[in-house]
This record gives structure tokens, sequence and C-alpha cells, in this order.
């Protein structure tokens, strides 16, 4: 199975279709979890699979509380952290014990934005200036990466990047429920 990272790296962007179908597949699973009352902490595109028929999935769930030791190695730091630091919700940066679903929903936020611009909505520097991007820097307007995402698409997006958590969505389900009366227009 490929990620969608490996996907993404090699075709680029995916058309709009496409990237709400994705972003639909794994809101749904995320809704699950979070029904469980259990966080998946780890939304980005290089731990989203797709599977033989093209979908979008988590194939190995573990939902026990990643530290960074744990997923990088017993040496890691802040700037050791890959492209994890480009898909963290602010919250979780602080505190990744104390963070709710909606860390989860920024992640995919954040994952929606890179499958529709091939980059992450807050690119460049070392992961300590990305990480503090996430926290301080203003929402980028994915219309100004890529020409022709519809206004409903693009305030999605923008609301899933709100960086207080409060103001985003309220649950993965809504997130799927928008796109999907999107897909069906």
């Amino acid at each position: 199975m490929e990620t969608l990272r490996q996907l993404i790296d090699r075709e680029g962007p995916l058309d709009l279709r496409r990237a709400a179908q994705c972003v639909v597949e794994v809101a749904d699973q995320l809704a699950a979890i979070h029904i469980s009352g259990r966080v998946f902490r780890d939304v980005r595109p290089s731990s989203i699979f797709l599977d033989q028929l093209g979908r979008a999935t988590f194939p190995k769930l573990d939902l026990r509380v990643p530290d960074a030791a744990a997923i990088y190695g017993a040496s890691a730091d802040v700037d050791s952290l890959d492209d994890a630091v480009d898909f963290l919700a602010p919250e979780q940066a602080l505190n990744s014990l104390a963070v709710d679903a909606r860390a989860d929903i920024y992640s995919l936020g954040c994952t929606f934005y890179f499958v529709l611009t091939a980059r992450p909505p807050f690119a460049g520097g070392s992961a300590s200036e990305r990480l503090l991007k996430h926290q301080t820097a203003r929402r980028p307007d994915l219309r100004e990466m890529r020409a022709g995402v519809p206004a409903e698409i693009a305030e999605l997006c923008s609301e899933m990047l709100e960086k207080n958590a409060t103001d985003r969505p309220p649950n993965a389900h809504a997130i799927s429920e928008r796109l999907r009366a999107w897909l069906e227009k």
C-alpha cells in the first residue's frame, strides 16, 4: 500500500473531487475513533494509506498517546521531527496529552490543504519555525495557492485550520457531511 504522501509526491496535487473524497474517507474514520473517546494524534499524509481501491485509510490504528522519542527515536528533538510538525495542531505542540478530537480536525485541515497544493500550509523554515507558524501565523488562503478552488472548499479548509480549537468544525462527522453535500452537487 502506498501512503497519501507518496501519491502526492509522485503525481502532485489531487483534483478537487478526489481530494474531497479522500478527506471524507479519513473524516469518517476519525469520527468513529472520536466517538469511542479517543484521539488519533497523527493525522498526516504519511499516516494515511490508499487501499487497493484507492480509498484513504489508517491501516493500523495504535491509539496510545505517542511521545516524540517513541516515534522518532530516543534522540529526537524538535528539529528532527520531519514532516510531522507540518500537520500538528497548535495545542498538540504545546501538550499532546491535553488534546481532544479538534486537534485531529486541525491536522486533517493541514492534510486537506496539502493534497490540494502539494505543500503544507506553513511551509519553509526549521521544524521549530514551522511549529511557531502554526501558533502565530495567519491562516493561509487555499485559493492563493490553487486557482479554481470553490469558496465552500476554501472556507471549510480555513475553518479546520483555525488556531483556536473551539472555532473549528465541531467534529469529523460535520466535515464529512459538508464535503459529501459538495460532492453531490
